[in-house]
């Protein structure tokens, strides 16, 4: 809980893969990949699949997940999504990040439009941004995000951003 760590319901995960129609000719990342629910589906619908994780110990937990689904376990990379954004592209981005968290790091906002004043910033906001970098022309982006940053006029400013860069469908 203190790190905003929260395992994504199957029947979320699946609805997400709907969203975003996911289907055999794409690649899919989730930059905050846990156990690897969204990689394992994503597999399983005969997606290339690639995930990153800061936490070391569930980067062994989803390489281990991913070989018993007869995915590739070195598909999956330990590194801080904010500080090691991949030069890659994918054409769809499944994630549910952790939320609400303080970003006091100025070498990293300095690095974000939705930085904030410079100051501080939440994860899951600057989470849309990086995931927007990492999508190629046309991507897909599936991302869990708190009713906050959707209903608040503090966040209007987000959504406008996000209305600038996505279509929201849900």
């Amino acid at each position: 809980g203190e790190r905003g760590q929260f395992f994504t319901p199957r029947p979320l995960v699946e609805l997400m893969a709907d969203l975003v129609e996911l289907d055999d000719r794409d690649r899919v990342l989730d930059p905050t990949c846990g156990s690897g629910g969204f990689l394992v589906v994503a597999h399983g619908r005969g997606a290339e699949v690639d995930g990153i994780e800061i936490d070391p110990e569930l980067v062994a937990l989803c390489r281990l997940n991913l070989k018993l689904h007869g995915a590739d376990p070195r598909s999956v990379r330990y590194a801080d999504f904010f500080r090691d954004v991949p030069g890659d592209q994918w054409d769809v981005i499944l994630a549910n990040p952790p939320f609400s968290l303080e970003i006091r790091d100025s070498t990293i906002l300095e690095n974000f439009e939705l930085g904030g004043d410079g100051s501080k910033s939440l994860s899951d906001i600057l989470f849309v941004e990086a995931a927007h970098r990492c999508l190629r022309p046309g991507g897909r982006l599936a991302m869990v995000l708190p009713h906050s940053v959707l209903a608040n006029a503090r966040f209007a400013p987000v959504r406008a951003w996000m209305d600038a860069h996505f279509v929201r469908r849900a």
